[in-house]
């Protein structure tokens, strides 16, 4: 795990999943400068990388990405209300399969 510091404040966070405990790769967290969560990058082993944006440190919209095509949908877009519950998924399907 690597961190790293801006003005003595955490700004990023890396996990790496090197023992292949868990079911994703690597996590990136990032933080604004006055350490609330701001961005999370989630890199799954099957192929999936799941963004999310925070606002004031609450989960305002996310974005999973199927890199590996093993899904019949390209990308899910997540959208969460301001207390960070989900409100809406838009999923958009690879071009030739619309399952």
């Amino acid at each position: 795990m690597g961190t790293e510091f801006l003005n003595g404040l955490r700004s990023g966070v890396v996990q790496t999943d090197t023992g292949d405990i868990v079911n994703w790769a690597e996590k990136t967290t990032n933080f604004d400068s006055t350490g609330q969560l701001t961005h999370t990058v989630t890199v799954y082993d099957d192929g999936r990388t799941m963004e999310v944006d925070y606002i004031d440190g609450v989960r305002s919209t996310g974005l999973l990405t199927d890199t590996a095509d093993a899904f019949a949908w390209y990308t899910k877009a997540y959208t969460y209300d301001a207390n960070g519950a989900l409100q809406d998924v838009v999923v958009t399907h690879d071009p030739l399969n619309l399952n």
